[in-house]
């Protein structure tokens, strides 16, 4: 019967785990959704700001010489921002973006300063050969991406400010369900083809706007949003694929444990019957030997 005990304690322990399982994963749904509502909530200021700059570059000289800040790098320092995990069970969420931006990061042929988001990212980058300067938390909700981007560009102007030139930013990209992949974007220099098709795009209205200002002041201020929003998405796409990897390792989790509460249900199941059956064999064992004693009394009486 002790046996019988442990083994349902334990079948009591394993059905507790399954259930905090399903529980992380359905959380981690729910937060996969706010992200991505973060992501899709951008999208339309985004596409103001394409329109704001499409204004701009009616009066830049994009294909001249007298390029536009933010439009060339030449021999400056580069940064870069890389986005992780400050929580576990992610699996090889963090290793997996330093692994893609790495090369990457040598391949642009200069000094490059490191921003971490996630505290777990930094011994992977150290393990690469980079040791970032700066790191940062992971914001714990949609409300906290703003003041993440805020506080990333306020380095970056810094590092501006010392002679960086180019800017790169690598995070993973949400897919669907439980997927998604790195990606590596370049937000400085800010891209010549981009920037030509934006100028030569057809105005969608009948009415063209103007304004008063200088188009190389417009044309900074656009771009310091453009890299505002393309930060708070790589937080967001980061966060929303944070969770997607959080959600495949409680589905992988509740997989195995459910096979083992199975595994368990069935072995105590088996103990019971062995339980039962040796009850029933004492009974019989005690029936047989005082039925063989009340005989035996018997015989010596007559």
């Amino acid at each position: 019967m002790q046996r019988v005990e442990g083994l349902r304690k334990r079948v009591e322990a394993a059905e507790s785990l399954w259930s905090i399982a399903g529980a992380m994963k359905a959380l981690a749904a729910v937060r996969i959704r706010g992200f991505r509502e973060a992501v899709s909530a951008l999208e339309g200021y985004r596409e103001t700001l394409e329109l704001g700059l499409q204004v701009a570059l009616r009066d830049a000289p994009v294909e001249s010489g007298a390029a536009p800040a933010g439009l060339d790098a030449r021999d400056g320092a580069a940064g870069a921002v890389v986005f992780g995990s400050d929580l576990g069970l992610v699996g090889q969420f963090n290793a997996d973006i330093v692994s893609h931006a790495a090369p990457r990061l040598r391949g642009l042929g200069r000094p490059v300063r490191v921003a971490a988001v996630g505290g777990r990212l930094v011994p992977h980058l150290r393990e690469a050969g980079f040791e970032p300067e700066i790191v940062l938390p992971v914001p714990a909700g949609p409300d906290g991406l703003t003041g993440l981007a805020q506080d990333l560009l306020l380095s970056v102007e810094t590092w501006r400010r010392e002679g960086l030139e180019t800017l790169a930013i690598t995070h993973h990209a949400y897919r669907s369900g439980a997927a998604y992949g790195p990606r590596w974007q370049l937000l400085l220099p800010l891209d010549r083809e981009w920037l030509a098709d934006l100028q030569a795009r057809p105005w969608p209205t009948s009415v063209i706007p103007t304004y008063r200002a200088p188009w190389e002041g417009l044309f900074r201020f656009l771009v310091r949003e453009h890299l505002y929003v393309s930060t708070v998405r790589a937080a967001a796409e980061s966060q929303a694929s944070e969770h997607a990897g959080r959600l495949a390792a409680m589905e992988r989790a509740e997989t195995r444990i459910e096979e083992h509460v199975q595994q368990l249900r069935q072995e105590l199941r088996d103990r019971r019957q062995e339980a039962v059956t040796e009850e029933l064999l004492d009974l019989v064992t005690g029936y047989r030997a005082s039925e063989e004693e009340r005989l035996r009394r018997r015989d010596e009486g007559s």
